[in-house]
């Protein structure tokens, strides 16, 4: 018996269950600057620099009673300490300032209006 090879797997999305579609929304667009690409009931389909983070009130409801899964998006920038400074000045709040990951690359953390985890990552 031959071995098969696996199909080709390429990332599409992260999908985040969220609490109010619309508030959360509002979040990823007006303080983050991503782009709406789609909404149709209890979701909306947002563009980051042509990767795609789908928001999911459905989700949220079918997810088991025992907790949230620890997730984390890591959103590549330039700059980190910049990206910090352009954030915060937009009321986001991080859980920890600028610091070095591996001597090269620094990183920051915030959440979403869910708990969602994000960290940016990238040169100080």
């Amino acid at each position: 018996m031959g071995l098969e090879t696996a199909p080709e797997l390429r990332l599409h999305s992260v999908m985040l269950g969220v609490r109010d579609v619309d508030a959360s929304v509002k979040f990823y667009t007006d303080k983050l600057g991503l782009t709406l690409r789609g909404r149709f009931g209890d979701f909306a389909l947002l563009e980051a620099n042509g990767f795609t983070i789908t928001l999911s009130g459905q989700l949220l409801r079918a997810q088991p009673a025992t907790g949230q899964l620890p997730v984390e998006i890591v959103l590549a920038v330039e700059s980190v300490r910049d990206a910090y400074s352009r954030l915060r000045s937009k009321d986001i709040t991080f859980l920890n300032e600028p610091h070095t990951i591996d001597g090269t690359n620094d990183g920051a953390h915030f959440e979403d209006p869910d708990g969602h985890l994000f960290s940016l990552f990238g040169r100080p």
